[in-house]
């Protein structure tokens, strides 16, 4: 016999309607309590994610301390060794600042425009 009243209840069994708190949800595991531990344990997934962004932040900020701190101490001993090599060998040291400078201003040469502009202004009076 079908139900007239509930045609997807086709015994014309009598369900009993959902208020959430009466037949399997009356242990204290409703939809209430399921929200509130899954709420639980997203706040505890968030927390986790934060410490461990907070222990990735501070073994960087470590790690470039210590780089900082290496590259430093490199650049003393660096600094320490050309003045210890120029006190040693002071002429082959100012012959080999010359040759750099000479090299140097090569690299930097300003273009000869003055024959250009020379050139120019000829073709123009004529």
């Amino acid at each position: 016999m079908v139900n007239v009243h509930n045609p997807t209840n086709p015994q014309g069994t009598r369900q009993q309607p959902f208020t959430g708190t009466g037949g399997a949800n009356a242990g204290g595991t409703g939809v209430g309590e399921t929200v509130r531990q899954a709420a639980s344990n997203v706040g505890d997934a968030a927390s986790t994610v934060a410490h461990r962004v907070e222990d990735a932040w501070d073994s960087t900020g470590q790690c470039v301390r210590q780089s900082a701190e290496y590259v430093a101490d490199k650049a003393e001993d660096f600094w320490g060794d050309a003045t210890n090599l120029v006190r040693r060998y002071p002429v082959t040291s100012m012959l080999i600042a010359f040759g750099l400078g000479c090299l140097t201003a090569s690299l930097f040469r300003v273009p000869q425009w003055t024959d250009d502009v020379a050139r120019r202004m000829s073709r123009g009076s004529a």
